[in-house]
C-alpha cells in the first residue's frame, strides 16, 4: 500500500515500467496500488506503442500515493504523450488519488492491499460482487481472440468468483510448513 507518508524507493513507485523496447500488451486489467501508473521509458519503447506493436488497452489506471502521478516518461517523451495514448485506448479512464477510501465504490476491497500496520490474510477474497469494475471487459482486439483466454465481463483479475481459493496461500509466514 503505496498511500502512507512512508519513504518509498524510486525503484518501487510504478505500477508499470515499460523500458527498453518493451512491446508488451496489457488488456481489461486493473493497474493500481503504486504512485505512478504507467511509466514509459525512451523513446523506442513509446514508438512500439504508437505503433501499435504493444496496448495497453481497456484497463482502469488508478495512481495511489502523495503525490499520485498517473503516468510518467522520460525526455523527449512527455508525461502528456503518455496520457494521451492511454485515454485513447482505456474508455475506463484513469483515477488518481491519496488515498484508498473510494475503493469499494470501484469494487476494491481496501483491506487487501499491503499495509505496514496490518498482517495480510492467508486466504483472502478476491472476489468483486459490486463497483465499476464489474464490468467493462473488451475481447474484440485481435491479441485475444485466442480461445486460451477466457472471456469475462469484469475487469482485473477476479469476478464474483475468488478462483485463488483452495490452492494458494498470501501470507506464508504465518504457516507451519
Amino acid at each position: 500500500r503505496h498511500d502512507s507518508i512512508a519513504s518509498i524507493s524510486a525503484s518501487y513507485r510504478n505500477a508499470i515500467h515499460f523500458r527498453r523496447r518493451t512491446a508488451t500488451s496489457v488488456f481489461n486489467s486493473v493497474i493500481t496500488g503504486f504512485p505512478t501508473g504507467i511509466f514509459l521509458d525512451g523513446n523506442a519503447t513509446m514508438a512500439n506503442y504508437t505503433s501499435a506493436e504493444g496496448e495497453i488497452k481497456d484497463n482502469l489506471l488508478i495512481s495511489l500515493g502523495k503525490p499520485a502521478n498517473p503516468f510518467a516518461a522520460t525526455s523527449p517523451i512527455t508525461v502528456d504523450s503518455v496520457k494521451n495514448y492511454y485515454l485513447s485506448g482505456n474508455p475506463a479512464g484513469f483515477i488518481s488519488k491519496t488515498s484508498q477510501a473510494n475503493y469499494p465504490a470501484i469494487g476494491l476491497n481496501i483491506n487487501l492491499f499491503y499495509s505496514m500496520n496490518v498482517s495480510y490474510p492467508a486466504n483472502p477474497n478476491f472476489a468483486v460482487n459490486s463497483g465499476s469494475i464489474i464490468s467493462g471487459a473488451n475481447f474484440t482486439h485481435n491479441k485475444l481472440s485466442n480461445s486460451f483466454f477466457q472471456q469475462v465481463p469484469f475487469l482485473g483479475a477476479f469476478g464474483q468468483t475468488d478462483w485463488t481459493v483452495g490452492w494458494s496461500n498470501f501470507n506464508p509466514q504465518i504457516i507451519q510448513y
